[in-house]
């Protein structure tokens, strides 16, 4: 009874040894053998002090003050209070056992900062961690099960606690209770772990989720025959798993994925499906027709299964049989170029404009435009968009702005339909999925790529509308922004005096300064990425033809090339040879230039991609976080964007709205490097006005020069630049920790 008085004692007290700088052990004259295991919990709790910077036994992780003050006093007062009990209770006896919860509890505090770093543990759920240690002990004494507590706690509190009492009778169906709740919040992991659990009574109904949220890795797996998994698969009788496992027998299984909400209704059949595939029309239609039936579907709320494949379906055809065909075709006459397309709908058309985004030349574009709307009964717009649910309308929307076709196609509308459609395509830029950036950083382009001033002034109007709704909603996120699109559309106008800087803090957008560019010695260094197919090593000849040996040190080994400046200010330029492509030969010349670059301590700061938009992402994930200039042709999308500032966040960006060309590149990146070598800054507005003039007399390569966008005129990259600042982070999405 000494020992319960004493943590009575405790408990009144609410002794809290971190809390007060010391821990108090005369009371308890705890022995030195253990003193030691106290001293590491303090440790523990030392290091999770200072996971906001400062050690003042506060936590200033969240937004919510009275998450941080429940979490700092579960970390620090409550932990220590459980020190004491630990001690002091009279049912935990010997040396072992004491030692036993002392390290479990050092643990505990240990993964607590572990799993917030990385992201997988919510500050809010702090209180219920400790809370629950001492649930779990208390059971964990009298030899009882932990398991119906785990049941009782969110997943990230389960995870840590099934980790610190390893040796709880219960453990096992703890892991299991887990590993359910895990799956359940992450279908994406269910078929890669599910087979040692293949027996037990939840896996048919976690593969059953798998079947809806992922169904390909149901698909792959029962591709594996044989397999505790394949078998757990066949066994299932849900009809989607079913039909899956089914489809999996198929060469061709992956063609009727798109159609999986129809199929399983029976709405589609397999045999119907068949007789689609016999042509590329056919099946391409199909894709259509089910896009549109989905799309309208989504509108009332409905979530038809396997949304997402249909689109990545349709998007691949798009390109593979209708676009790079057209694109291919160039320099053909219109009749032999755009035979293909002939067969098609104005809805068809439509969607290889918007799933074509990255692909799509200019020419191809205005002509499936032009098409389009002679196929659309009376050309008018407002019908085409109804007759296709209004999918993807937003991306229509920002294309037609890129290409200037914007005012013709609203034109066509009646003066209300269209003042709805721009009025829907500035609002809920805040309310979208995955608070992804997309839609806010699309009518940014699309401001930028507007000349109709009356219709910039309606946009503008819009967005300040819905930045008075935010306000009053006091929605944070949409008054950011909505009044980050506010400030760059301002500062965009010629006659503004609006200065991003200084009102949204990013670097300067007009300039870049000459020293900013250089490294400790003095010197620019430069990174050229090329790779090796066929039109990657003409890309190849033609650069190198812009620097001549009476100017210029040219020093070649067996991956790449290194050209030197003799004369003016320096510059070391380094591009990969084109090696062949299809050994991936290319990519290992890349990797080395990349390794030798770090090892001689050489950060290029302008960075050059030549290549087709296939292969941007390859050189994005290898830009040096040190560059401040990168061209990169078809990097208008915003995933593009989002990624180079991911890495570069201070980088001004160079884009086009199609793949990049000789004929524009070659002189952006002679006027760039005419004026490092005289050791000037910069100065893109008065710059890009130069290099245009170059191209006077020639209609096409004025076209071609068009669809690039200086980084002044780039609005979506100052738009996510701005937005990082303004939420304090690197994300995209608000954070939720």
């Amino acid at each position: 009874m000494k020992g319960l008085t004493v943590l009575a004692l405790f408990i009144t007290l609410g002794i809290c040894g971190y809390a007060h700088g010391q821990n108090d052990t005369s009371k308890l004259q705890i022995p030195l053998e253990r003193q030691l295991f106290h001293d590491r919990i303090t440790e523990e709790q030392k290091q999770a002090d200072m996971l906001d910077g400062k050690r003042d036994t506060a936590l200033r992780l969240s937004e919510l003050a009275s998450v941080n003050e429940d979490a700092a006093k579960a970390i620090f007062q409550k932990v220590d209070w459980l020190k004491w009990r630990i001690e002091a209770d009279t049912r935990i006896p010997t040396q072992n056992e004491k030692v036993k919860y002392l390290q479990a509890l050092r643990t505990l505090v240990q993964d607590f900062q572990v799993y917030w770093r990385g992201r997988q543990f919510q500050l809010e759920h702090t209180a219920i961690l400790v809370k629950g240690f001492q649930d779990v002990m208390d059971l964990d004494m009298k030899g009882a099960s932990m398991e119906g507590l785990i049941r009782t706690v969110p997943y990230d509190v389960g995870r840590i606690l099934d980790t610190v009492f390893y040796d709880n009778p219960g453990v096992t169906e703890a892991k299991k209770v887990v590993f359910l709740k895990y799956c359940t919040a992450h279908p994406e992991a269910i078929m890669n772990n599910i087979a040692p659990y293949a027996g037990e009574t939840f896996a048919d109904s976690l593969v059953s989720l798998a079947a809806v949220k992922r169904p390909m890795d149901v698909y792959n797996q029962a591709q594996a025959t044989g397999t505790v998994t394949a078998n757990l698969i066949r066994k299932n009788q849900d009809p989607k798993v079913q039909l899956l496992a089914k489809l999996s027998e198929s060469k061709n299984g992956q063609l009727y994925f798109p159609f999986m909400d129809d199929l399983l209704s029976g709405k589609q059949t397999i045999e119907g499906i068949d007789k689609a595939l016999s042509t590329n029309l056919l099946y391409y239609r199909l894709l259509v027709n089910t896009e549109v039936d989905y799309a309208g579907r989504q509108s009332h709320g409905d979530a038809p299964v396997g949304m997402k494949d249909l689109t990545a379906m349709l998007q691949k055809k798009a390109v593979e049989w209708y676009i790079t065909p057209i694109n291919e075709l160039h320099e053909s006459p219109d009749p032999v170029r755009f035979k293909v397309l002939e067969p098609l709908s104005a809805q068809e058309l439509y969607y290889l404009i918007v799933l074509g985004e990255e692909d799509i030349f200019t020419s191809s574009y205005v002509y499936v435009y032009k098409k389009m709307m002679e196929k659309v009964p009376s050309h008018k717009g407002d019908s085409l968009l109804l007759s296709i649910n209004l999918d993807k309308f937003k991306k229509f929307i920002k294309l037609a702005a890129n290409y200037n076709t914007l005012s013709d196609f609203l034109k066509s509308m009646q003066d209300r339909n269209s003042a709805l459609l721009m009025s829907a395509f500035v609002r809920g830029l805040d309310r979208t999925s995955g608070n992804s950036l997309e839609d806010a950083v699309d009518v940014a382009d699309s401001y930028a790529s507007i000349n109709d001033p009356a219709l910039k002034e309606f946009l503008l109007t819009q967005v300040q509308h819905n930045y008075n709704q935010c306000v009053t909603q006091k929605n944070k996120r949409g008054v950011v922004i909505y009044n980050l699109l506010q400030t760059i559309f301002a500062a965009s106008d010629s006659n503004s005096h609006v200065d991003l800087t200084q009102q949204l803090g990013i670097p300067p957008i007009y300039t870049l300064h000459y020293k900013d560019l250089t490294d400790d010695s003095g010197m620019v260094v430069e990174q050229v990425f090329f790779y090796g197919d066929k039109d990657g090593k003409q890309s190849y000849e033609d650069f190198m033809g812009l620097f001549p040996s009476s100017q210029w040190k040219i020093t070649r080994t067996s991956e790449w090339v290194s050209i030197k400046s003799i004369h003016g200010h320096p510059i070391w330029i380094y591009a990969n040879l084109p090696l062949d492509n299809e050994t991936d030969k290319d990519d290992k010349a890349q990797s080395d230039l990349c390794d030798y670059l770090d090892d001689h301590n050489l950060h290029p700061s302008v960075v050059i991609h030549r290549g087709h938009s296939y292969h941007v992402k390859y050189t994005i994930e290898r830009l040096p976080t040190s560059a401040k200039i990168v061209i990169l042709g078809s990097c208008g999308g915003y995933k593009n964007l989002h990624d180079v500032l991911a890495t570069c966040p201070d980088a001004q960006i160079v884009s086009s709205k199609q793949t990049g060309t000789q004929t524009v590149n070659e002189p952006i990146i002679k006027a760039i490097n005419g004026e490092l070598l005289n050791g000037k800054d910069i100065e893109w507005i008065p710059l890009w006005s130069r290099i245009g003039k170059e191209f006077k007399g020639n209609a096409q390569a004025q076209d071609r020069f068009s669809d690039y966008i200086p980084p002044h005129k780039n609005l979506g990259a100052l738009f996510i630049k701005a937005y990082k600042i303004q939420m304090g982070g690197d994300d995209d999405e608000l954070s939720t920790r």
